[in-house]
């Protein structure tokens, strides 16, 4: 009977550390959880990408911005120049220098910034991009040089513009449509933009600018 006993190996019915591999039943079981940790994995990556892709287009539009306000910064800043300050008679200059159209979606300036006494408005070669204006065409943010005379050149500062708009405040501080008042001139922008297959990204932004040459 001890013979018997230790002759024979007990059945590996139950045995777990049997060598024949999964069964179907525990390979279902795995196949089903992998699965579902991809599914999770999947879509985590993809609200990361769409987020990380709507971070960079929102930081493009915002040096898209600044860039486009420093040209506009630049050119307000110097509305006014007139380092002669008198005409060719010797009396005070009466020459249109300064903010001449002061609109909600136009700002128009003229200034001196070739300092030759002189702002040729009217000639097709404005060099010296003495008389500018600033406006929204379409959704392009539009810079006219020389004014509204034949030789008027259009150049694109920026596109994919929503909103585009001029605040004007005098020397206390009040709002004022007055070009002659303006001493303020607060610019906001609006752009728009595509985030790849999400959403459409808004950015905006405004500064002041004050006018440095007033007289």
């Amino acid at each position: 009977m001890l013979n018997f006993m230790l002759n024979n190996k007990p059945c590996n019915r139950w045995n777990i550390h049997s060598d024949q591999g999964l069964t179907l039943l525990e390979m279902l079981i795995s196949m089903s959880a992998f699965v579902i940790i991809m599914a999770v994995l999947s879509g985590s990556f993809i609200t990361f990408s769409k987020s990380s892709t709507t971070e960079s287009v929102r930081a493009g539009l915002q040096q898209e911005i600044r860039s486009g306000l420093n040209i506009m910064i630049y050119d307000i800043r110097h509305a006014g120049l007139d380092p002669f300050r008198v005409d060719d008679t010797g009396d005070l200059d009466s020459r249109p220098y300064g903010i001449t159209k002061a609109e909600t979606g136009t700002i128009s300036l003229v200034s001196d910034k070739n300092l030759d006494d002189s702002v040729n408005t009217t000639d097709v070669d404005n060099t010296g991009f003495e008389e500018i204006s600033y406006f929204l065409s379409g959704d392009n943010i539009i810079q006219r040089v020389n004014g509204d005379a034949s030789g008027a050149s259009d150049l694109i500062v920026m596109n994919n513009v929503d909103n585009l708009s001029f605040t004007y405040y005098d020397d206390e501080g009040d709002l004022t449509t007055d070009e002659n008042e303006v001493n303020t001139v607060e610019v906001s922008i609006t752009l728009d933009q595509q985030a790849g297959s999400g959403p459409e990204v808004s950015r905006t932004l405004a500064t002041r600018v004050n006018i440095r040459n007033e007289y």
